[in-house]
């Protein structure tokens, strides 16, 4: 493990303490698995919970020079390497874990990736999901991407195939779960995919593209129209009321 970059800003992405935490992992079993949004690091009784946030990433292709500024952590294992890199900063690292049982799915070695239950989210709409029947939809999918995992392509998609407004909200409940439960099914299709590229940001760790994109059906498709609502593109076949 090898830590690189500015140390003001690298310690801003990998604080000093989290540092300390992935350097008593080196010489261990790393168990590698994601929870929405966030990917854990864990050996032991010793855990790093990474936020990749809009442009941070791993890939195990040699980091040009021309990205060196960008480059903050290097992890080997034997012969093998893993480059770090953030070229706008957004991620963090931390030693607290992410809230359990909110996030819509994410992966495991063992389950490989999975699907919270609907009792889950059952439970999550009177907690972290709450506001399904007062926020338009696509606003209250994006507000929680932070626990559940909703990117705003998923959202699009989600809305699209159940033919749902974006910018009215869930009727009730049952629609809510029907909403979760559908945008859990296109992130397990991305994942099948490689996830989405777009040519820009994210990649996958062999910094190849992610195919998901070529399947969309709403998203960034000239059959639907896009609008910018409270800062996001929305694509969708619905007008915002004025």
């Amino acid at each position: 493990m090898k830590f690189h970059g500015i140390p003001k800003v690298r310690k801003k992405i990998i604080p000093t303490g989290v540092q300390r935490v992935l350097m008593a992992m080196v010489g261990h079993r790393i168990r590698i698995e994601s929870r929405g949004k966030h990917l854990i690091f864990a050996a032991g009784a010793n855990a790093v919970t990474v936020r990749l946030g809009m442009t941070g990433r791993f890939q195990v292709q040699a980091v040009p020079e021309r990205y060196r500024p960008h480059h903050f952590a290097t992890l080997a294992w034997g012969d093998r390497r893993c480059f770090f890199l953030d070229f706008r900063r957004f991620s963090r690292m931390t030693t607290s874990a992410p809230a359990r049982g909110v996030a819509l799915g994410g992966f495991s070695p063992i389950r490989r990736f999975f699907l919270s239950p609907i009792s889950v989210l059952r439970r999550a709409l009177k907690s972290s999901l709450h506001g399904f029947d007062s926020k338009p939809r696509v606003t209250w999918l994006l507000n929680h991407g932070q626990h559940s995992g909703v990117g705003n392509y998923i959202a699009n998609e989600a809305l699209g195939i159940l033919r749902l407004s974006p910018f009215q909200p869930c009727k009730d409940e049952r629609e809510a779960l029907s909403l979760l439960r559908t945008c859990q099914k296109i992130a397990k299709e991305s994942y099948r995919y490689g996830g989405t590229s777009f040519g820009i940001g994210y990649f996958r760790l062999d910094g190849s593209e992610g195919r998901f994109a070529a399947r969309l059906k709403f998203y960034r498709k000239a059959s639907s129209s896009r609008v910018v609502f409270r800062g996001r593109p929305v694509y969708s076949h619905f007008a915002p009321h004025p």
